[in-house]
């Protein structure tokens, strides 16, 4: 599939002519997971654009395109899809978060990303319970 071979060129084609950007291919894996798997960031920034699902699982792991950027070391790709506001507490079928999986691998930088969402979401979280607002968090 092009998203995950590396061609933006192909996937920006194919989605101008209208191809499903969350149909499935090889292990029942969407083309976002696969760019993300393969850490293809423009792919990745295309299916977006395009409305591709961004909890969509695999069929084997039920793993999310974060999960699988966590897990494959692409802190670039893992950036972007926690600005498109992915779900960094979805979990694989084995219970792991994104965070788990990063922290399994040895991933500083990724480890970094997600536990500065994770501390954002916690004082988020915080905030509506008790109607504070801390300037500089969403």
């Amino acid at each position: 599939m092009a998203s995950d071979q590396g061609f933006p060129t192909i996937v920006d084609l194919l989605l101008r002519a209208r191809a499903d950007p969350n149909e499935p291919g090889p292990g029942e894996r969407a083309p976002l997971w696969l760019a993300a798997s393969t850490g293809h960031l423009e792919a990745v920034r295309l299916l977006l654009g395009a409305g591709a699902l961004k909890e969509k699982v695999d069929g084997q792991l039920h793993t999310t395109p974060l999960w699988v950027a966590s897990a494959n070391g692409h802190p670039d790709v893992v950036r972007l899809l926690l600005t498109a506001r992915a779900n960094h507490k979805a979990t694989a079928v084995d219970g792991s978060t994104p965070f788990d999986v990063a922290w399994l691998k040895g991933n500083a930088e990724i480890k970094h990303l997600l536990s500065q969402v994770n501390i954002a979401a916690e004082q988020t979280d915080a905030e509506a319970k008790s109607g504070v607002v801390v300037p500089g968090y969403p």
